[in-house]
């Protein structure tokens, strides 16, 4: 972990996974983007459709600090724990992003209430979320949902503690050891008594801290073949994301910000041109009866008075 703030760096290995195929992730905020890295086992040939590309890392850029990464356990809680701003970027007027790893959480980002206290001396920190009462979930098409837990943890428990111990470095106070626990309540059991278990323990401890940085680039290299999505512009639209496949490795290449605004113009307006198409294509589809229909009904009033002037002549 290199921090020179409000930069930073970290990088951390997944030796013997057993449930992904990522081997280590590097994440990295330079002052302006998220850059996120995780290289993966190589995959062979007979593995990949015929005429697709093997890539054996997999990156994004984006304009959020806190790194959420589904395939590295304890990424935000490690980022949390030495990274000085970072409270102020997961507590927002007392509640706060969940740290621990949450599959939901990840992705909808939702809060939690959140107290959280030090020390007089500021040698350790205190951070609780509690939960709110309810339960969250996924319906079928991907959507949050909320309704609440059975009594009584429809009142709320503990649904984590962060505690950390801190040290002076050259006057700045930097953590040694932390700890993240959360918990789950026993919704289906019997007892009347509201009970928690623990469900996960992250544990972090520094063998080494020097005051300095040793780095002078906070952007993770791109190693050969590598598969870049942007995704600074994926809260307007999340089928935006403009992506690269890098062959060489190397630099980042991140377009400015100016040129991604303008690019996600002609993405818009493409979108837009496209239902417009596809609109015009269903009304000229349903229009169709209807102009047959209003044809006929205009010959039949023609046939109609034809007909009547005919008799009145007779």
């Amino acid at each position: 972990m290199y921090v020179d703030s409000p930069r930073w760096l970290m990088r951390i290995e997944c030796p013997g996974s057993q449930n992904a195929v990522i081997t280590n992730y590097t994440a990295a905020f330079d002052g302006t983007n998220l850059y996120t890295l995780g290289s993966m086992e190589v995959l062979s040939r007979s593995n990949v459709p015929p005429g697709e590309p093997i890539y054996n890392s997999s990156g994004a850029v984006g304009l959020d600090q806190v790194p959420r990464s589904m395939f590295s356990v304890g990424a935000t809680f490690a980022w949390f724990t030495f990274v000085p701003n970072a409270i102020t970027n997961i507590i927002v007027n007392d509640r706060g992003y969940i740290v621990w790893d949450d599959p939901f959480a990840y992705k909808h980002k939702f809060m939690l209430p959140v107290f959280s206290q030090s020390d007089s001396d500021d040698s350790t920190k205190v951070v609780i979320w509690r939960n709110d009462g309810k339960m969250r979930y996924e319906d079928e098409q991907g959507t949050l949902r909320e309704r609440a837990w059975p009594q009584p943890y429809d009142r709320g428990y503990t649904n984590a503690v962060f505690f950390a111990v801190l040290t002076n470095l050259e006057g700045l106070r930097v953590p040694i050891s932390a700890t993240l626990t959360s918990y789950v309540p026993d919704a289906g059991g019997t007892s009347k008594e509201a009970r928690i278990y623990k469900k996960d323990i992250y544990v972090l401890e520094a063998t080494r801290i020097m005051a300095g940085s040793t780095i002078t680039e906070f952007r993770p290299h791109l190693p050969p073949h590598t598969y870049v999505m942007d995704n600074r512009l994926i809260a307007k639209d999340a089928r935006f994301h403009p992506s690269a496949f890098v062959t060489n490795g190397g630099d980042w290449n991140v377009a400015s910000a100016a040129k991604l605004l303008r690019d996600y113009s002609s993405f818009e307006m493409a979108s837009r041109r496209a239902i417009a198409s596809r609109v015009g294509h269903e009304g000229i589809r349903r229009g169709a009866p209807i102009a047959m229909l209003l044809l006929v009904s205009i010959s039949a009033v023609f046939l109609a008075v034809r007909l009547s002037s005919k008799t009145t002549k007779q």
